[in-house]
């Protein structure tokens, strides 16, 4: 009987295909249940300094920039684990689209230089891959965190107009 329940209980710590694919198929579900709703998929931002050890920067302003985008109502965001897939590839955007189920991307990049930063994000249409809004946010490196979460309001506040909210409706409140 503890074999068994330690069996049930204990995470799977291997992260196989068809858990990847069956990820893939439920983000493309939960987007697809409401007939025009706007579904984005924050891409992993490309890690451009020449800095290995610089992607926990990049990879946190993609976790920053979903949970903001998480927290609008009737916005379905998809899940890092099905966006995370393409980290690295450089794959055309109507097909990540597609096989995300998501009606919007959001890709962009994080240099550094010196103690300044610079994080460029672009709202891309999924079905016709063409970028409808971009953004430069530059910064001094001081808190990672600080910088992380101011980035992540703008770039919400700013996808208002380019996703046809209502004059007045914000994406995330403060």
């Amino acid at each position: 009987i503890a074999l068994v329940s330690y069996q049930q209980l204990t995470p799977s710590r291997v992260t196989s295909a068809p858990q990847q694919e069956a990820s893939v198929a439920a983000a493309r579900a939960a987007s697809a249940t409401v007939g025009n709703a706007i579904s984005i998929a924050v891409l992993p931002f490309a890690n451009v300094t020449g800095d290995a050890s610089q992607d926990f920067f990049s990879d946190g302003m993609t976790d920053e920039i979903a949970g903001a985008l998480a927290k609008v109502p009737d916005l379905r965001v998809v899940a890092r684990s099905s966006a995370f897939q393409f980290k690295g590839q450089n794959q055309e955007a109507r097909a990540m689209g597609q096989a995300l189920g998501a009606t919007h991307l959001i890709e962009g990049s994080v240099r550094q230089a010196g103690k300044r930063v610079r994080i460029v994000a672009q709202l891309i249409r999924a079905d016709n891959g063409l970028q409808i809004w971009s953004e430069n946010y530059d910064r001094e490196m001081t808190d990672i965190f600080a910088i992380q979460e101011d980035i992540a309001r703008a770039i919400t506040a700013s996808l208002r107009m380019p996703l046809g909210l209502k004059p007045g409706e914000n994406l995330v409140n403060n």
